[in-house]
């Protein structure tokens, strides 16, 4: 059974795991050792997402925002998201999410 927080959310191996801000993210990777996580750009700054990348270099961390621009797509991708998807694009999240997790998996075997 999935566990749920309220607000926004992060995948762990498939149940979900929803988080708030930035720091409480942070402890759920530790807690959770997810291979991916959700990140919200209107909570978490591009310094965060960089942070986040380099303590946590086996999670994929794919981006959403309200209005992900070529801008901002160039500058997570640089900081070490995965991708970057509108905020309403479900499948486009998912889909990033499942196929940086497949290539990762594909790299460790």
């Amino acid at each position: 059974m999935p566990t749920f927080y309220p607000d926004s959310f992060v995948i762990t191996s498939m149940p979900f795991t929803l988080s708030v801000l930035p720091s409480e993210l942070r402890e759920l990777i530790l807690r959770f050792r997810p291979d991916v996580v959700i990140v919200d750009m209107e909570t978490a700054s591009l310094t965060e997402v960089e942070q986040m990348h380099r303590d946590f270099t086996s999670v994929c961390i794919v981006c959403t925002h309200r209005i992900a621009d070529e801008e901002m797509w160039t500058a997570a991708l640089d900081a070490g998201a995965a991708d970057i998807c509108s905020a309403t694009d479900t499948h486009g999240i998912l889909a990033a999410a499942m196929r940086n997790t497949s290539l990762a998996r594909s790299a460790a075997a």
